[in-house]
């Protein structure tokens, strides 16, 4: 039961060059007439068998150039006892995904693909690119603040596993805690985040069942992911050390020159604090002060996948 006999169609030998993507590709086409010895033989059979005995899988190359490599064998029927196997074979770009399955078979081998892509932000905009205070023409910030566009990087990853990672539940919400690596770029700590942390089971040809856990590191170059706001208030502490109070701001405290008509009217808009609750007098953008709202943890991002690599 199986092959009987074998013989090439030569008639059916083709090998083409064209252009695609970009790319010089070259694709050829054989033909194997195969023979069983038993009529019951399916495709799926004489197909499998010859693959075996003579080589003719995905991913091998052809006799004549190696690059060249089986993308397609497809197994008919012609009569009871006869069977045509057909292959095609290109030297086209294979994606990631399509090479590691043909390295491995295994998916739980694979190793983690990385994705470089960038998403937008909108960030308040108090100075221009050489640093210079964005203030209108009587030399105070715009109100409401000018917001501009800003682009940063983000790596979309994919790894298989037998069940979910311990870092699936231990790093939802946190930040890097240490200076890491990520497609060629460093980050400090604060400034890369996981997001969007997804799964879903699949099946391998091997039969064994899997997870298919994809995930991002979302990052910022030059801000720490962590929100802030200017220190700015209508009311600010007064007094010495040890003997301070809070109290609403009137316009003597921002203006020992106003007039008395209006010395104690409190402020109708916001001024900037300093560190201390203190007003600050006469406030550029330098002297302007942010508080940080640490809500997210701080967990060691060095050994997860990707962490390190280049993409």
């Amino acid at each position: 039961m199986g092959i009987k006999s074998w013989i090439e169609d030569f008639e059916a030998d083709r090998a083409q060059t064209s252009i695609g993507n970009g790319e010089l590709v070259v694709t050829a086409a054989k033909r194997f007439v195969i023979i069983s010895d038993n009529e019951s033989d399916s495709s799926m059979t004489i197909g499998a068998e010859f693959g075996a005995e003579e080589g003719v899988i995905v991913g091998a190359g052809h006799p004549d150039n190696s690059l060249c490599t089986i993308r397609d064998v497809n197994c008919s029927r012609k009569d009871s006892f006869q069977y045509h196997i057909d292959v095609s074979y290109s030297t086209a770009s294979q994606s990631t995904r399509d090479q590691r399955a043909l390295e491995n078979p295994d998916p739980l081998e694979w190793d983690v693909i990385i994705e470089g892509d960038t998403y937008t932000k909108n960030r308040l905009l108090i100075e221009d690119k050489d640093g210079k205070a964005a203030l209108n023409k009587a030399g105070d910030y715009p109100d409401p603040p000018l917001e501009e566009e800003w682009e940063e990087r983000i790596f979309q990853c994919e790894k298989n596993y037998e069940e979910l990672p311990d870092w699936y539940f231990t790093h939802q919400n946190s930040l890097n805690e240490d200076e890491i690596q990520i497609g060629g770029f460093t980050f400090p700590p604060k400034h890369v985040a996981i997001r969007n942390l997804k799964y879903k089971p699949s099946r391998s040809k091997l039969g064994n069942t899997y997870l298919v856990l994809t995930w991002e590191y979302y990052t910022d170059a030059t801000d720490e992911l962590i929100p802030q706001f200017l220190n700015e208030g209508l009311r600010a502490k007064f007094g010495l050390f040890g003997d301070t109070k809070v109290r609403s701001i009137v316009e003597e405290d921002i203006d020992p020159d106003a007039e008395d008509a209006v010395k104690s009217q409190k402020i109708s808009a916001p001024v900037m604090l300093d560190d201390d609750g203190r007003v600050i007098f006469n406030p550029t953008v330098d002297s302007a002060k942010y508080v940080k709202v640490e809500a997210k943890y701080l967990m060691p991002y060095s050994s997860l996948p990707g962490v390190g690599s280049n993409v």
